[in-house]
């Protein structure tokens, strides 16, 4: 008998935990599985809004090492240097791993510094330590309020962020909580983003219902607008435009900060993949998924259906059949506002192009509303998911299909 096929994944977010439990119940104990990670804990990113509002950071904060030694998955803690895809190994900072299958899932970062002034004068929604100072910052705003001070707080979208929903849903939720403390009156709340229509990548429909929703909060939008520089009290536009603030929020540029040599990547470090697989382009046994794979919009939920795609096309070839799942561009927005929730669904077809600057997609179909019962939804999946983390379960509920259904055509179509 041989040896055991063995698959690596570098990275420990929703994209590499979503591969490693999809080959796992695919596959069981007949494949040998590793994460490569330079973090000890997955951290649930999208209920990290609620910090600035008093939630405890450490709610969304669980050990790798807890979720991993259960499902007999090999966790190395250290950082991933370069990939060998000629002899099928992975360069750690001491060792080196080696590999017959391996999925890159190691994410994207924000650079603040792209956009000078922005890291000094703006506080950003990326990490944790952020959300604490957005939440110190509130606090401050609350103070001023209450005494008569009249405050201007503007949301900052730059060009190529590419996950612009969080900002968004920020908005709703600091116009709740203000209300909800009668400290709403003096405070002006605006956005400028660069997008021509809010939330472009998911369509005009959804560009409607959010203006109509920020014009009943009374929240100002300046769209189409580029930041050009960040001074202490205002912002500079590319055409001329300037806004003052008292407090900047903004979700800085996305970008791969330290791409592999050697693979495909595009200007922002993206690796190139084909769409139907998340192969990476040029390689037979190298996938990628989640933030570091080249797609125009970057979710947790667009990152689970890749990783479940490439779990597929991975078990197909190991178990030598085709495989019988692929990835769906779709989309899935659940705008939290407290008191009730923004709810967006649609699916896109690769050749339906959008006029976004960054290369979007518009939905083919799309379901848009506003309702109290989303609210529930929207908290259920926030302690579902990580609640599936303890037995390893995979995230995405999609995982019932994966072994049924018609069989895809395999597609040389570079993403999305």
């Amino acid at each position: 008998m041989g040896a055991k096929t063995r698959v690596v994944v570098i990275g420990g977010g929703f994209a590499g935990l979503e591969t490693l439990f999809c080959l796992r119940h695919r596959l069981g104990d007949g494949v040998d599985l590793s994460l490569v990670s330079n973090d000890k804990n997955f951290v649930f990113r999208p209920d990290t809004i609620y910090v600035p509002f008093g939630a405890d950071p450490k709610r969304f904060v669980v050990p790798l090492s807890r979720i991993l030694a259960d499902m007999r998955i090999e966790f190395l803690y250290d950082r991933a240097r370069a990939i060998d895809c000629q002899n099928g190994v992975v360069a750690l900072r001491e060792k080196e791993v080696r590999y017959d299958y391996l999925v890159v899932a190691s994410g994207a970062s924000v650079l603040a510094d792209e956009v000078p002034g922005l890291a000094e004068h703006a506080t950003s929604l990326w990490t944790v330590g952020g959300m604490l100072k957005l939440r110190r910052g509130y606090e401050r705003l609350i103070e001023d309020a209450r005494r008569g001070a009249r405050r201007k707080l503007l949301f900052l979208l730059p060009r190529h962020n590419l996950c612009a929903s969080p900002l968004y849903e920020m908005i709703l939720l600091t116009d709740t909580w203000l209300r909800s403390r009668q400290a709403r009156e003096p405070v002006e709340l605006t956005l400028a983003t660069y997008e021509d229509n809010l939330i472009e990548a998911f369509g005009r429909p959804f560009d409607a219902l959010i203006r109509e929703r920020f014009a009943q909060r009374g929240v100002a939008v300046h769209a189409g607008v580029v930041v050009s520089e960040v001074e202490p009290d205002r912002c500079c536009f590319t055409n001329g435009e300037r806004l003052d603030f008292d407090m900047l929020v903004s979700f800085p540029p996305h970008v791969v900060p330290k791409p592999f040599e050697g693979m495909p990547n595009d200007e922002r470090g993206y690796v190139r993949v084909l769409r139907d697989s998340r192969r990476v382009v040029g390689q037979d046994r190298v996938f990628a998924a989640g933030d570091a794979a080249a797609h125009p919009v970057k979710r947790a939920y667009l990152a689970l259906l890749q990783a479940d795609a490439a779990a597929e096309h991975i078990a197909a070839e190991i178990e030598g059949r085709a495989p019988t799942m692929s990835f769906e561009n779709a989309s899935m927005t659940l705008l939290e506002a407290i008191k009730r929730t923004t709810f967006d669904r649609g699916t896109s077809k690769p050749e339906h192009r959008s006029p976004a600057n960054q290369g979007g997609t518009f939905p083919d179909r799309i379901e848009v509303g506003v309702s109290p019962l989303w609210r529930a939804g929207t908290r259920a999946v926030g302690l579902h998911l990580p609640w599936r983390l303890g037995p390893g379960e995979p995230f995405h509920t999609r995982l019932g299909s994966l072994g049924r259904g018609s069989e895809p055509p395999e597609s040389n179509t570079e993403n999305p």
